[in-house]
């Protein structure tokens, strides 16, 4: 049932268009229609609600294995025409979704022999391809265009022409192959596998040698970006924060002079850039910064709370404390708080909420009237709210035992205080260390 709702959601989120179709129009509503109208609508939540109400038997019946069956086909079916004229849908993502749709029916203009049809085309579809840098589509089309003119329409300065732009492209598609395969290893080195710092320092400047010179004008975007990333962490690793600025500025730089723009891409340079400005205390730049990544964002989404928690760090920072709470009431009372955001990264606001409520006891935030957030502040109910940073012993959680202890200092509560510090001086023996944990 989860695999039909993904589909039912994109189908009905996209507002597939009714398409007239040459043929005799059916007016009958089916089983297969009442399934996606009830998937819709939440009448049914699961595979026992729907079979039970369509068939009386268990999800397993094989009638209902069949009904399921034909309406993922037509989900799927329809999954090729979703408009991608609304505004979410960028330029960029409206050309790369219909290439490969034109190209699928060219296909079979091609194997009918009708090439007066296809060829101007396809022209057409190359131009657009390469502009937008669809590696992939680029390659077919020039392969296509190649053969005809090499063998149909004999031509030897178009043969020629095709044939070095294909040569070009499959440069291009082996770069990217190979950015993207290192790309991954990389990642499995420093979110999947354990290692010694040194370790994973000299694997990443070894990856870094690798992908000499691909930050480049010449190659795509996806080459820049995937390089980028792999140069930033091994710079971040290195503490070398100022050539991360360096490299993030180049990198933004080349991704703004395409002709199509990814902001996806920029926003996660901006992000590693703007924690370098906060390390380096070069408020003033990170502050622009952040002004720029905005500039990227769409409101709601997961990004753009990422966006907000570096601003809160940013104004924390500079003591920027009532612009600091009002970013917080903007982003915590927001009405995709809970449903762009996992239950880990909720946390990270509760964190922010308890030294709010910090500042306000200390008179440094004005809160606004009848804000229910910031009731008197109790630590066993805060701690509730932190479950996972709590277990994580040698990050967030330091945080976490920070403020148990300056509210302990406020409140006057010096023997839970002292009981917080000796239960600390236990914890860095057992879960810090200098060479891995330095900063904790």
């Amino acid at each position: 049932m989860q695999g039909l709702k993904e589909l039912v959601q994109i189908a009905t989120k996209n507002k597939i268009r009714h398409l007239e179709i040459l043929g005799v129009p059916r007016t009958k509503k089916t089983k297969v229609y009442e399934l996606y109208e009830g998937i819709i609508d939440g009448r049914f939540q699961s595979d026992t609600d729907a079979a039970s109400y369509f068939y009386n038997k268990g999800p397993s019946h094989q009638s209902y294995l069949n009904l399921k069956s034909k309406l993922r086909k037509k989900l799927l079916n329809t999954i090729l025409f979703i408009d991608t004229s609304p505004n979410e849908y960028q330029e960029y993502q409206r050309i790369m979704y219909a290439i490969p749709r034109k190209l699928a029916a060219l296909n079979i203009l091609i194997s009918r022999g009708l090439y007066e049809t296809s060829i101007p085309i396809l022209k057409k579809l190359l131009a657009q391809s390469i502009k937008i840098e669809l590696t992939n589509a680029s390659i077919e089309i020039l392969m296509k265009l190649r053969r005809y003119y090499g063998t149909l329409n004999f031509n030897p300065t178009l043969f020629n022409q095709y044939e070095l732009q294909l040569n070009r492209q499959l440069e291009l598609q082996r770069k990217e192959i190979f950015v993207d395969g290192l790309f991954l290893k990389y990642n499995q080195h420093f979110l999947i596998k354990k290692g010694t710092k040194e370790n994973l320092k000299a694997q990443v400047i070894n990856f870094s040698k690798q992908l000499d010179g691909f930050i480049s004008p010449e190659h795509t975007a996806k080459i820049i970006f995937f390089t980028a990333l792999i140069e930033i962490g091994k710079h971040m690793r290195l503490y070398q924060f100022k050539e991360v600025i360096k490299t993030s500025d180049l990198t933004i730089s080349l991704l703004l002079q395409k002709e199509y723009v990814k902001p996806q891409g920029i926003i996660m340079i901006l992000f590693q850039k703007i924690v370098c400005l906060i390390q380096l205390k070069e408020y003033q730049k990170g502050k622009e910064a952040v002004e720029e990544l905005f500039t990227f964002l769409q409101e709601g989404i997961f990004n753009w709370y990422k966006g907000q928690e570096l601003k809160m760090y940013l104004l924390l920072h500079t003591k920027n404390y009532q612009e600091a709470y009002t970013t917080f009431s903007e982003a915590y009372t927001h009405k995709t708080f809970k449903k762009a955001l996992a239950p880990a990264h909720q946390e990270t606001w509760e964190i922010f909420k308890a030294y709010l409520h910090f500042l306000i006891e200390l008179d440094f935030i004005q809160p606004t009237q009848g804000d229910t957030n910031f009731k008197k502040f109790r630590i066993n109910r805060f701690l509730n709210t932190v479950p996972t940073y709590s277990k994580d012993k040698r990050g967030a959680n330091i945080a976490i035992l920070i403020i148990q202890i300056i509210f302990s200092i406020h409140q006057k509560k010096y023997d839970l205080m002292i009981d917080r510090i000796d239960a600390v001086n236990k914890y860095g023996s057992r879960h810090l260390r200098k060479g891995e944990n330095f900063r904790s």
